[in-house]
């Protein structure tokens, strides 16, 4: 059974052309299949085409829409090691698509097929789908780009204040500090002006310009560990449960908040119970309405209530 297409306008690519003919060709089989009374024991496919044929081996990038559409439907239907790919030359049904001498016709593979279909062995017929990968990846725009991340992790370099608790006063602190910043110092010259890396070489006393440099960095790490976590999260300012405010109660008169409706049609209702937390506070109420002419109780969130009238205040 022989199928053509006419090529659709705006004129495709060939590869999306050659692509869609692959298609056609599991369609074809798909009818072939449903109608005739045999089991097909083993079915191939053939194309002349290497990039289609990438394209339906491929396992390790991604495609557009188009392209990734049409492959998928194939992959449905068939596994890549179904497909074959054949020269140009051995392919008949490029005479569906190319103008042909009735008397070339006659002797042509169009109705007896190539000589390659007769063959048994698989080697014979044509590569196998491993021979075959995607033709120039990069620069195929059918082809989605390879997106590289990069993991990236921080270090904690600064001192923890429960060091600091090893010492007994400020004035030790520094002094040890001092020292540190002594040795980190010689650690970073070059080892020929260097005689000695053991702790117990260097001497004692320290200079004024260390000290004060102890001092900066014991300061610097408190507030690197206490304080810029404060402040980010007070950046933004969160509404609740940050202040302790009085707790809706019995009685209170509420607007009652609807997304549904403005502001103005909001209705006045009256709390008729109040649910408290496991903490104490009140964050869900019951509350009485009238709504067209008919009392209705609802639960709401205290985050929907706006209060109007309140012993409380």
């Amino acid at each position: 059974m022989g199928k053509s297409k006419l090529s659709p306008k705006p004129a495709h690519t060939i590869p999306r052309l050659e692509l869609c003919a692959a298609v056609l060709a599991v369609e074809l089989y798909e009818l072939i299949r449903d109608e005739i009374d045999i089991d097909l024991d083993a079915v191939r496919f053939f194309t002349d085409s290497k990039t289609v044929f990438g394209y339906i081996c491929n396992t390790s990038r991604r495609f557009f829409l188009y392209v990734a559409n049409r492959v998928n439907r194939i992959r449905q239907v068939t596994h890549p090691d179904q497909w074959i790919y054949v020269p140009t030359e051995q392919n008949p049904a490029d005479y569906a698509s190319r103008p042909t001498q009735t008397v070339h016709l006659q002797n042509s593979i169009w109705f007896s097929g190539p000589s390659f279909l007769y063959h048994t062995d698989r080697e014979e017929l044509g590569n196998s789908a491993e021979k075959h990968p995607l033709i120039e990846p990069e620069a195929d725009p059918e082809i989605k780009p390879t997106v590289a991340s990069f993991n990236t992790k921080a270090s904690d370099t600064f001192l923890h204040s429960h060091v600091f608790e090893r010492l007994s006063n400020w004035v030790s602190l520094c002094k040890t500090i001092a020292r540190l910043i002594h040795v980190a110092k010689s650690f970073q010259k070059e080892p020929s002006n260097v005689q000695c890396r053991d702790w117990k070489c260097f001497p004692e006393k320290v200079n004024s310009e260390e000290i004060s440099q102890s001092k900066a960095t014991i300061i610097s790490s408190v507030q690197h560990e206490y304080s810029k976590r404060e402040y980010l999260s007070n950046l933004q300012s969160r509404r609740k449960w940050t202040q302790n405010r009085p707790d809706i109660q019995v009685g209170d008169v509420v607007l009652v908040k609807d997304s549904q409706e403005s502001r103005n049609e909001w209705h006045v209702g009256l709390i008729i119970n109040t649910l408290p937390s496991r903490d104490g506070r009140v964050r869900k109420v019951e509350v009485k309405i009238v709504k067209q002419g008919t009392a209705k109780t609802y639960m709401r969130p205290v985050s929907d209530i706006v209060v109007l009238l309140s012993d409380n205040t």
